[in-house]
């Protein structure tokens, strides 16, 4: 995507219908590690625009897989035990090879396991962070960022924060990862540096 001052409506619908056209045309390979709840729609969403699917769960996939691939997204709402050593080496693979990532901060909050992978991702930063309201919010504090507020209303993997009260969270994240940051369901914000 360009970088302009102002996006408008019609410039962004144009696009992602560019974005489209190229995926259909090169069949990127996205790789991913994610929920086992959402794997047949990741997998399935992937196919649908035209890119190519593969899920990884072992650390030398993760590393081969941020080699191979164009990009990975990573959803943190299944921990195994396996990831303990598969995220932060991919992570690491991904950042030194200048590869763009997603992270979902899925969960946050809810055991060691993930609180500590998240935090590591604050060295290893992913080009853009998506997730509820309240991920965002508790994300930004769990990095020691400016959330906007003194404590997320994050439960489990529910939001209980508006888009709108994880502004600042949002654009902290934004600045500090030096990409994009989405707060969803109900209302995007997306903030670049």
């Amino acid at each position: 995507m360009k970088k302009t001052t102002k996006t408008t409506k019609e410039g962004l619908r144009r696009e992602i219908r560019e974005a489209v056209r190229r995926v259909r045309m090169e069949n990127p390979m996205a790789p991913s590690i994610t929920n086992t709840v959402t794997i047949n729609l990741v997998a399935n969403a992937q196919l649908a625009v035209g890119g190519s699917a593969a899920m990884v769960y072992l650390a030398d996939e993760g590393e081969a897989m941020a080699a191979l691939g164009g990009a990975m997204y990573i959803n943190m709402g299944t921990m195994l035990p396996v990831y303990a050593e598969t995220l932060p080496r991919t992570a690491k693979a991904l950042a030194e090879q200048g590869k763009p990532w997603v992270v979902d901060p899925v969960g946050i909050g809810v055991g060691g396991l993930r609180t500590s992978l998240l935090l590591g991702f604050r060295t290893d930063k992913p080009t853009i962070v998506r997730g509820n309201a309240s991920e965002i919010i508790a994300l930004a504090e769990l990095w020691e960022l400016d959330s906007g507020k003194k404590v997320s209303g994050v439960r489990g993997v529910d939001s209980t924060d508006s888009v709108e009260s994880a502004r600042t969270a949002a654009i902290s994240l934004a600045r500090h990862t030096g990409g994009a940051v989405m707060a969803a369901p109900k209302m995007a914000l997306a903030f670049n540096r």
